[in-house]
This record gives structure tokens, C-alpha cells and sequence, in this order.
């Protein structure tokens, strides 16, 4: 951005020196990259400064006029607009209809008819040349120069060439054709915006006039147009197009919206000075929504402490005027309003900014950053998953991290049913390969996939876990749901060869143990294993879902052998996956009790009953039971295992025995014939309901 010194005088009343003023914009923000005295400008000064995209204010004369006058105690002298209208209403020659108000949410035009195009006066010509820019005629000249002067871009059509005598602003078709005035056909996207004049296209909105339109020596008439575009659409058309103009430079960083009115008259004013003419009276406005400041309210002593130095109320008051800003104050407390041109202040830290660089940084004492030395808020849910990573661990397992994306197919070899949900799977839009086009509703894929890679490379015995997530879509929603799990895989010998003269394979009991171990190791009471749910890649004999009292947590077991097949595997594989969140939420505080001071009591108990009667419900139904009889006794049951199960031919076809292990503790020493007299009323609720006897 190019300022003549000579110019900025003209706006504020300006007691200090040219470098001086330089040194003071730079120190507020406003960075002067170079200082320049041309001696085609007669002894002017230029300031070249560096303006951030968020200070469009700054791209004009008046926008830094602002600056310099509160830098040094100044105010700012605005040009007087009079308009001299003498023709009749503008609605009755001219028409201007917005079909995208979302793009064009302001357009506004003024009509002078009767002027001549000749050539710009003498102090025209050289406020163009102030900031690099070469004259062409009086009327585009003026265009150019109020665009530097108050940083709005304007455009000038020849009435005439315009047919229907009227302005369309619309947004372009895909594939519809556009020359602008350097000459340049250019072939634009849906939703770029366009003015038309009702037949056709006459000027790419925002960025360049176009060829049939442009201001010729014949033209008599001219509308001027002044508008707000969305930035963001200004932006992107001028990016594809890779057209940069003074226009779209402005109008992609946004434009003052309320004040587009004052650029307009005071480009007609100048108009009919330089090139005569009679003005219309009126102006076509047509305002959709267009963007407004927000109050912002804060307090001096936020604003000390965020700045770190004690500031003077009166002080902060004279500041924000200065820029502008409307402010009242009552008790410490200012209410702010900023001005159309300053829609970047949006809150309290934009505000605290404006004080500290027109006050000077200099003032704010150096400090070093607070450390404060109190310990990070434990997270329990964090501190829960790296337990659940380490308990894996010390039991032998490696961790694994797979994909979340996985193939289709993949998850079909599951052998999952057509409605199953799982197959309804979350696609990616832009998959990293064809064979991770979906994300993972369970982590038995990604498992199965390392099991088979490790046994294509003579890794035999393995134990693998992951900790991850898995997607589940959900019903009218547009994100899945997302639970956190813990799957596993185990494949070959239960120890290593070597160590033992027998070695011998896993089994699924080792897996279901490993699920245990977890479960007791976290504390989650009440861990249930049920056959009647199975998953459809197990194997239906040795496998079984998994609960924490009546709520499915998981599965596990092995894995069916068509499963493995499909990828890839000939040996047995034992998978578990379990949900982390619904263990969180059920899981005890460890606690610690004194050692019993008296001898605990066992009893073997061995009970036949039919194959169909799991085992967890006869283990379930004896707790009920105990948990009745010794009631206020001052005896509990310590342990209740099955240590043995028999089928042979000792017993009817389709029955079982069950070898159970009851330990008694008690707060004194238990005689053998109350704990026999305890076994036998609990056993006589029990085995009837479940249809089981003791075996002789």
C-alpha cells in the first residue's frame, strides 16, 4: 500500500516528520517497508507499509489518515460531500436486481448522464502517480483515485452499452464464457459471480470490468457501481482464474459495507467536477444482510491484567474514540461499539489490542510467563485404558495398532448376515487404497489380518491385543457411534517349546481365562459367560458372548474354521473384544482387608445334571442360595470354583457332573457340622430348580 505524505496532510493535520510518522505506524502495527521521495512527485514523501489481512481499513488514504490522526492527537477531516443532483429520479432510467443476495448481500449505483471523457486535471494525474498508478481518462481515473481514498472499489459502466438499461447481478454457469477488459477470454464455474445488464455479461463481480462495457471516448453516460461481495467467493474466483486486481485484493479482505455509500457520492461529486455532466437525483441501494459490528463490553481491570500494565480509564476512553469506536463508560466498565470498517474487533482480546499498540508496547513491562506448579486434572478414563494396556501386557500379550479402514469384503468374510449391522459400515469419500474403502465396525478384521501376516512369516505362538475404537452407524444420524474396545488374538502352544517335554496347544479356555484375568484385575464385578449368543465368524462349540451382570460387554472363543480360511490361516486362532466404556462404568475401588485369623472350611460338592443347564447358572443360582442361608451368620462363601467336569459312560447319555469347590470363612472357627447343615439347606433350594442331584 502506497501513501503520499502530501495527500495524508490533506485528511489530518499532521505536526510531525514524514519519518517520524513512519516510525509511529510501524511501532502501532502498521509496518512501513520503505520510504520513498520520487522527484516526479515534487518533493512528496510515499510510505510504502505492509497491511494484514485483517486491516482492510488500511488499504486507503483515509484508513491510515485515521491511524496517524489518533498516533498523534489529531482528528480527522473527512471530504465534505455535496452532491449536486439536478436530473430526475434515478429509478425512472435505471433498474438494479440482485438474484444471489447471499453473494452480493449490498449493490449500490448512482447515474450521471452528459458528461465527456477527456483527460484527468493536473492534480488528478498526480495523486494516481502518488501511489503507482497511470492515468487513463477522467472517469476511470476517479473510480481509481476514490478507491484509494477511501478503499472501496468501484467500477463505471456506459450506460448505454448496457442492454435493458439495467443491472442483473447472478451467479455464473458451469462453462459459461467471460472476456474481461485486458482482452483474456476465461471460462468460469458454477457460482461465480457475474453483473449483467439483462442480456448478457459485463463484468466479473468484484475483480474486472469486461470488454464490452468498458468507458470509451464515445460514452456520455455512466452508472457507477459501488458494492459488497462476499469475500470469500471474491477469493476463490480470483484464485481459479489467477486474476488479481486493486478490486479483488479489497474485496476478498472485506470492504466497509455501510460505508460504500460515502465512496459512491463522492466519486459522482468528482465525476461531474472533472467531467461534467448532470448528476440523477437518488441512489439505487438494494441491501440484502450484510455484516454488522457486535458490542463488545469489558472492564479496566481485565484489560490491566491482560495487558499487564495499570491503565488509566480516561486514556482507554481517548484511544478507542480516536479509532473511532463508540464508547460509554460507567464504573470501570466500557460498552464498545466498533465502526462498520472495523469488523475484525469481535471481542474483548481485539479491543485490549487496539489500547496496547496506540498506547505503545513499550509501555507493557517484560515478563516471563506464569508456570504454575499445580499437578495436570488426572484423567480416570485415560488412567483406566493404560491399566487395561498394561494388565494385556503382563499377561504375555503384544500390543498391535491396525487400520480403522478396512475392505468390504473383509468384513463379509466375518460370515456377518446381509442384516447385520455391522456390514452398514461407514464409507470414506476418498479411500487410501481399495482395500480400506470402510471403517472398521469390530477389530476381529484387523486382528485377523496381523495373526495371518505373523504366520506367513514363521511367527507361530502369538498373542496380540489392540486398544482402539470401532464405528457404528447409527439410525438418521449422520456420525457413527463410536466405543472404545479391547480385542485379542492367541494362536500356538500355551508355552514355548523347549520349556516343557509336552508342549501343548491353546485352547479356548485359555482365552476365556485371559477375559477373566482382565476383568478381575480392573475390578468389574458379576462377569458372565453365556452359549446361546454366538458370533457368527466363532466356532459354535467354543465360544460364547460375554457379560457384566445382565449388560453384553463382548465375545469370545474360536474362530470358525471358514473364517480362517479366508484369511488365510490353517492353524487355530482364539479372538476376544470387549468394550471398554460399560467395564469403566461398572468397576470397583481396589480395597485391602486383614488376613482371616481363622481357618477357612472346603467342601467338594459334585452334582449331575443335564447338558443343556450351563454351568454359570448352577454357579449363579448357589450364590442366591448361600448368600440366604448364611445371612447374619457371620459366614461367607471366600471362593466358588468348578474344578472338574465329567461326562462318561458313569452317566446317562445327555447328563453331567459338575465338580464344585465351596471355601467357608467365618469371625470364629467353624465347626464341620453347621457348614454341613449350610451346604444342605442351600442345596435343597437349588437343585431342584435346576433339575440336578449329588452324585454318589
Amino acid at each position: 500500500m502506497l501513501v503520499s505524505v502530501k495527500w495524508l496532510r490533506e485528511y489530518v493535520d499532521l505536526d510531525v516528520s514524514a519519518d517520524d510518522l513512519a516510525h509511529r505506524l510501524t511501532m502501532a502495527g502498521l509496518e512501513v517497508e520503505a520510504i520513498h521521495r520520487p522527484e516526479t512527485l515534487g518533493g512528496d514523501t510515499v510510505l510504502e507499509i505492509g497491511v494484514t489481512p485483517n486491516r482492510p481499513d488500511c488499504l486507503s488514504i483515509i484508513g491510515v489518515a485515521r491511524e496517524a490522526a489518533v498516533l498523534t492527537d489529531k482528528t480527522v477531516r473527512y471530504p465534505d460531500l455535496s452532491l449536486d443532483e439536478k436530473g430526475g429520479p434515478i429509478e425512472d432510467d435505471a433498474d438494479v436486481i440482485v438474484h444471489a443476495p447471499d453473494l452480493c448481500p449490498r449493490y449500490a449505483a448512482r447515474l450521471i448522464k452528459g458528461l465527456k471523457i477527456g483527460p484527468s486535471p493536473k492534480w488528478l494525474v498526480e495523486r494516481l502517480q502518488s501511489f503507482d498508478q497511470e492515468p487513463i481518462n477522467n472517469v476511470v481515473d476517479v473510480t481509481n483515485y476514490v478507491m484509494m481514498e477511501y478503499g472501496q472499489p468501484l467500477h463505471a459502466f456506459d450506460f448505454n452499452m448496457l442492454s435493458l438499461e439495467r443491472i442483473e447481478v447472478r451467479p455464473a454457469h458451469e462453462g459459461e464464457k467471460f472476456v474481461t477488459l485486458d482482452e483474456k477470454e476465461h471460462t468460469l464455474e458454477e457460482g461465480m459471480l457475474l453483473i449483467c445488464d439483462g442480456e448478457r455479461s459485463v463484468a466479473l463481480a468484484g475483480i474486472m470490468g469486461g470488454l464490452n462495457s468498458e468507458i470509451t471516448d464515445e460514452t456520455v453516460d455512466v452508472l457507477i457501481e459501488s458494492a459488497y461481495f462476499d469475500p470469500v467467493s471474491i477469493r476463490k474466483t480470483s484464485k481459479q482464474l489467477g486474476i488479481s486486481t486493486g478490486s479483488s485484493y479489497r474485496f476478498e479482505r472485506g470492504v466497509d459495507p455501510v460505508g460504500l455509500i460515502n465512496a459512491l457520492d463522492r466519486a459522482a461529486q468528482l465525476m461531474v467536477e472533472v467531467a461534467g455532466g448532470e448528476l440523477l437525483t437518488g441512489t439505487i441501494d438494494r441491501v440484502a444482510q450484510i455484516p454488522t459490528p457486535r458490542e463488545v463490553s469489558i472492564t479496566l481491570s481485565d484489560a490491566s491484567s491482560f495487558l499487564g500494565v495499570e491503565l488509566d480509564a480516561r486514556e482507554v476512553e481517548q484511544i478507542l474514540s480516536g479509532l473511532g469506536l463508540e464508547v460509554t463508560s460507567e464504573d470501570g466498565r466500557f460498552k464498545v461499539l466498533p465502526p462498520s470498517h472495523r469488523l475484525d474487533l469481535q471481542g474483548p482480546e481485539d479491543i485490549y489490542e487496539e489500547v496496547a499498540r496506540i498506547m505503545g508496547y513499550h509501555r507493557i513491562p517484560p515478563a516471563l510467563p506464569g508456570a504454575p506448579a499445580a499437578p495436570p486434572k488426572r484423567d480416570e478414563y485415560a488412567l483406566f485404558k493404560e491399566r487395561v494396556r498394561g494388565m494385556m501386557i503382563s499377561m504375555g500379550f503384544f500390543e498391535t495398532v491396525t487400520y480403522s479402514f478396512v475392505s468390504p469384503g473383509s468384513l463379509r468374510a466375518l460370515n456377518l448376515s446381509d442384516d447385520d449391522p455391522r456390514l452398514s459400515s461407514v464409507r470414506l469419500m476418498n479411500p487410501i487404497t481399495e482395500d480400506q474403502e470402510v471403517m472398521r465396525t469390530t477389530e476381529a478384521v484387523g486382528l485377523l489380518n496381523a495373526v495371518s501376516y505373523n504366520l506367513n512369516r514363521k511367527n507361530d505362538d502369538l498373542r496380540l491385543f489392540e486398544l482402539g475404537r470401532v464405528f457404528e452407524p447409527r439410525r438418521g444420524e449422520e456420525l457413527p457411534r463410536e466405543p472404545e474396545v479391547v480385542g485379542g488374538a492367541m494362536c500356538g502352544l500355551r508355552a514355548a517349546a523347549g520349556w516343557t517335554l509336552d508342549p501343548q496347544p491353546l485352547d479356548f479356555y485359555d482365552i476365556k481365562g485371559v477375559v477373566e484375568g482382565l476383568a478381575e484385575g480392573l475390578g468389574v464385578p458379576g462377569l458372565r459367560f453365556f452359549a446361546d449368543e454366538i458370533e457368527p465368524f466363532l466356532a459354535a462349540h467354543h465360544a460364547c458372548s460375554v457379560y457384566v451382570g445382565a449388560e453384553p460387554v463382548g465375545y469370545v472363543g474360536e474362530v470358525a474354521p471358514e473364517v480362517l480360511a479366508a484369511f488365510g490361516i490353517k492353524v487355530p486362532v482364539y479372538l476376544f473384544e470387549i468394550r471398554l466404556e460399560q467395564l469403566y462404568k461398572v468397576r470397583e475401588t481396589p480395597f485391602y482387608r486383614a488376613l482371616p485369623r481363622f481357618p477357612s472350611v472346603r467342601r467338594d460338592l459334585a452334582l449331575v445334571l443335564g447338558e443343556e443347564v450351563p454351568a454359570s447358572r448352577v454357579l449363579d443360582e448357589l450364590r442366591e442360595a448361600f448368600t440366604g442361608v448364611l445371612t447374619g451368620r457371620d459366614v461367607s462363601i471366600s471362593r466358588m470354583d468348578i474344578f472338574d467336569v465329567y461326562r462318561g459312560s458313569q452317566l446317562a447319555p445327555g447328563l453331567k457332573s459338575l465338580g464344585i469347590r465351596l471355601s467357608f470363612i467365618g469371625e470364629r472357627s467353624l465347626t464341620d457340622e453347621e457348614v454341613n447343615d449350610f451346604v444342605q439347606d442351600a442345596l435343597s433350594r437349588v437343585l431342584p430348580s435346576i433339575g440336578a442331584w449329588l452324585r454318589e
